[in-house]
């Protein structure tokens, strides 16, 4: 997911205007409107690398907290997990922001091969005007911060920004910095946009044991994992099954059959199946993942967890014939623990064959929520056939009638 989508996080091609708030919806106690031209810079040895004009326009907000002196707001690049923070504090009646980018060298720089897997933060602060006001500067003005290794450039225009005293979720009135010349009436923010639904790509994966392909299992999975972080607090990461960069091997025994896929290098996905003469099912699905890779920024700990969740043998839910396959391409969710939730889409597989490379078209067990969305349509033709005999029938006794009355009057 990271390596694939790096291009469009971090690394987006132009600065765009971006509405941020928290809470994302509902009545808004920190409003900040700005446009972007960041970069962000390593450099090790004699070489520099880049990644340039980065936008806030694609990360989200992940959190935020209105209460006490300090209210703050938390966005995220989910490509990459790296996040900035805005944190709001006053001095003698002034407000300031701080903003602090969080990321992991290892994802952020992936293509110039950094294997800095540590988190690292660097910090601006950029005064605004009174506390209790909304603070304006149209003017672009450039913040750097920069360590040993990392150097990062904010050049931030056409700011509005309050995080005290906001009302009914508007900006109150404003105080111009010193670099705009003029002052300009800014309007009235926009709601928050509703996120875009990410299009999950959908995999195939077989169980090859040898030279036999016992299973094939496709669909569109997404897995969301929390764990706690090294300041106490719980942070949700999404992570996608790749449709590239995966591998899948099985098992193909008389009674059960494996499927165990590898990705992103550490994750493994296994699907287990049980059988009879007849029919097959789906028994297990398990995940193992690595808590202390940089696909979970500031863990609390630095080990590989494995979760499952097992069907119920008796009932034999998942259940398809032996010449078929089971198919769902509704949306199902799964909660294989209390911190580990599967979602899964398009989702249909097969097990115990002597060579599959592809799914009939008969005997296709379908789950229940895609057998009462096939039912929809018969039931919607048989409905407006019988509305069209009615019309019909009417319309015939109304002509009758009236030639009746013609003949009558002869």
């Amino acid at each position: 997911m990271i390596v694939k989508l790096l291009a469009i996080g971090l690394l987006a091609s132009l600065a765009a205007a971006t509405h941020l708030q928290y809470p994302i919806t509902g009545e808004a106690c920190i409003l900040i409107n700005l446009t972007a031209n960041n970069s962000l810079e390593w450099k090790p040895d004699n070489a520099t690398y880049n990644v340039p004009k980065w936008s806030f326009a694609d990360s989200n907000v992940i959190d935020g907290n209105c209460s006490g002196d300090k209210p703050y707001l938390e966005v995220k690049w989910d490509v990459d997990n790296a996040t900035m923070k805005f944190e709001f504090s006053k001095t003698s009646g002034k407000a300031q922001v701080g903003m602090t980018l969080s990321f992991v060298p290892q994802v952020v720089f992936v293509k110039d091969n950094n294997t800095d897997n540590s988190t690292q933060e660097l910090s601006v602060s950029y005064t605004l005007g009174s506390a209790e006001k909304a603070f304006k500067c149209i003017t672009t003005q450039s913040k750097t911060a920069t360590n040993e290794s990392y150097s990062m450039t904010l050049r931030i225009g056409d700011l509005m920004i309050q995080g005290y005293n906001v009302k009914d979720g508007k900006y109150s009135d404003y105080e111009e910095c010193g670099a705009d010349p003029t002052p300009t009436p800014y309007p009235t923010p926009t709601p928050f946009p509703a996120p875009v639904p990410q299009v999950l790509d959908k995999v195939y994966l077989n169980a090859t044991d040898g030279n036999i392909t016992c299973a094939m299992v496709a669909g569109k999975f997404q897995f969301m994992i929390t764990y706690n972080t090294t300041d106490n607090k719980s942070n949700t990461t999404t992570i996608d099954v790749p449709k590239i960069n995966m591998t899948s091997v099985g098992k193909c025994a008389a009674k059960d059959n494996t499927l165990t896929a590898t990705f992103y290098e550490n994750f493994t996905l296994v699907f287990d199946f049980s059988g009879d003469d007849s029919n097959f099912w789906l028994k297990t699905i398990s995940l193992t993942y690595p808590l202390g890779s940089p696909y979970f920024p500031k863990s609390k700990v630095n080990t590989t967890q494995t979760v499952s969740i097992m069907f119920d043998d008796s009932t034999k839910k998942y259940k398809a014939s032996q010449s078929g396959s089971y198919l769902c391409n509704s949306e199902t969710k799964l909660t294989l623990n209390s911190t580990v939730n599967l979602k899964m889409t398009d989702f249909q597989y097969a097990a115990f064959q002597k060579n599959i490379t592809s799914f009939g078209d008969k005997n296709i067990s379908e789950c229940q929520d895609d057998a009462k969305t096939s039912s929809i349509v018969p039931i919607a033709v048989g409905a407006a056939l019988a509305g069209l005999v009615v019309i019909v029938l009417i319309a015939y006794l109304i002509g009758r009638r009236r030639n009746r009355k013609g003949y009558e009057s002869v």
